[in-house]
């Protein structure tokens, strides 16, 4: 039982990892007088992501299923996986490639969503193998 709590614990905290990163502390652009810019809504994004994948892992906390813990785990790095491709691939950061949002905060959300993504199916890889060894 703690065991899967304090396991559990790690994924809200990514949740507020990644929130606080993307909001205050990675260098996005500004706002402008003028309109969006691209890395904002990346930003915008990655925030949105982060607050999702904090509520997941409050679930995580609370259920004892492990089946129903194995599907929220699967949802789990689906999601840090977009955390990683959104300012990559999907949405993007300024295209200067001198801009901090691009040469800063890009890296550092590909390689922490990445990093989530491994914990967060290892974890579930070894939930199911532990269901499995509980079958026979």
């Amino acid at each position: 039982m703690k065991n899967r709590i304090s396991f559990s614990l790690f994924f809200p905290f990514t949740g507020i990892l990644l929130a606080v990163l993307a909001q205050f502390v990675l260098p996005f652009c500004p706002k402008m007088h003028a309109g969006v810019m691209i890395c904002q809504r990346s930003q915008f994004a990655e925030v949105a992501l982060a607050l999702g994948i904090l509520i997941l892992g409050i679930l995580l906390v609370f259920v004892s299923n492990q089946k129903l813990q194995i599907g929220i785990l699967a949802v789990l790095s689906v999601a840090n996986l977009l955390v990683a491709l959104i300012p990559t691939v999907f949405i993007g950061t300024c295209a200067n490639i001198h801009m901090h949002c691009h040469s800063v905060a890009a890296p550092v959300l590909f390689a922490l969503g990445i990093l989530f993504t491994i914990a967060s199916l290892g974890y579930a890889i070894y939930l199911g193998r532990k269901h499995e060894a509980f079958k026979e």
